[in-house]
């Protein structure tokens, strides 16, 4: 099959000029500035755009193609939901928490409420459902985290969500993207593991799933497990249940499910594995420390709470998040000593991270 061949401008041009060159006498002055050479150049360049567009157009299309046949589409960014507690001293009034009140952590990730709620005379506090405001892994926080009132609200006296906040995902990348696919396409049997995984991946909440055969059954029952994981490395009863109706079936033409006949399979969310990061950072004046904890602190939490299941932490990649900001000069990272083993039920999250900083001249 022949290529696109992309056209330049400066190509089109002579070759315009040398056409009407070559097919009439009357026009002479083809001089830069020339009404004849103005209305060449107008035409070549809107060509030209024409043809990058298209170029661009080929492009995308083609890559999206092999997915577009088979209906898969990429994963869209999903939300992080939780519940924080509005608290007050005294009980005297009514207080109403509105739909949208904002509220933060103190590093300033925002959430609002989605519920409307309500501290009756003598009720001393509330817990009011949250959204982030922004889609993507970064809501995902633990609990004691957002304590900061964005939105006034009269009569509170303190807010805290006693609970973590999860199922924030990040959109779906183009690694991801394609390793879904190629797990839909050798699972289109279904019924192998490739297939049970390739189901439970439709789910848009889920980020990544693994598989645990078991021989013999685990508890003398289930044949496999399947660990879920939504982003915060844990999974809702809501989204195992929805997991649940497409893997299993319900024995529906509609829905006849992946899994084979006489295999159950345990629905789970991955074993947490904690690591911890003790390390001292060098860096120089170019940053206060404020801004180089808070951003160094930030890209080492980020890093190690986008692993999926059963994905190994990777010391020398940890090194190179931190390495990777241009005003850091040397790195001593004493904890973890070497790379962290995650098995195929396990997902890595972030521990401890105690970061020395000290502020020295540049080379």
């Amino acid at each position: 099959m022949a290529s696109f061949n992309l056209k330049q401008y400066r190509d089109i041009y002579n070759s315009i000029k040398l056409w009407i060159i070559a097919h009439q006498s009357r026009i002479s002055d083809f001089n830069e500035g020339s009404v004849i050479a103005s209305q060449i150049e107008a035409f070549a360049r809107e060509l030209a755009m024409t043809y990058s567009q298209a170029r661009a157009g080929f492009s995308d299309v083609l890559t999206k193609m092999p997915y577009t046949i088979f209906g898969i589409s990429r994963h869209a960014a999903q939300y992080a939901i939780g519940t924080v507690t509005f608290e007050r001293v005294l009980t005297t009034e009514v207080v109403t928490i509105s739909i949208g009140t904002q509220v933060a952590t103190s590093g300033g990730i925002i959430y609002e409420t989605t519920e409307l709620k309500s501290m009756a005379a003598g009720v001393d506090h509330v817990d009011v459902a949250v959204r982030a405001l922004e889609a993507g892994s970064n809501g995902n926080v633990p609990a004691g985290t957002i304590t900061v009132p964005v939105s006034s609200v009269d009569g509170v006296d303190t807010i805290t969500n006693y609970g973590s906040v999860g199922g924030g995902v990040n959109e779906e990348t183009d690694a991801e993207y394609l390793a879904r696919f190629r797990a839909y396409l050798l699972g289109l049997a279904k019924s192998n593991t490739w297939g049970l995984v390739s189901g439970a991946l439709l789910n848009p909440a889920l980020r990544s799933a693994s598989i645990i055969e078991h021989f013999p059954p685990r508890s003398g029952l289930y044949n496999l497990t399947l660990y879920l994981d939504d982003g915060a490395g844990t999974v809702s009863a809501t989204t195992i249940a929805a997991v649940k109706n497409v893997v299993d079936g319900d024995g529906t033409a509609e829905n006849p499910g992946y899994r084979a006949a006489g295999i159950n399979v345990d629905y789970l969310a991955p074993s947490i594995v904690t690591v911890d990061v003790t390390a001292e950072v060098y860096f120089s004046y170019d940053v206060s420390s404020d801004e180089a904890k808070s951003l160094i602190d930030a890209a080492v939490l980020e890093f190690l709470n986008a692993h999926i299941i059963g994905e190994d932490v990777i010391r020398a990649q940890l090194q190179k998040v931190i390495l990777n900001f241009p005003w850091v000069l040397d790195l001593d990272v004493s904890d973890p000593t070497g790379n962290t083993a995650i098995g195929s039920g396990q997902i890595a999250r972030a521990g401890t991270i105690a970061i020395t900083y000290t502020q020295v001249a540049g080379i």
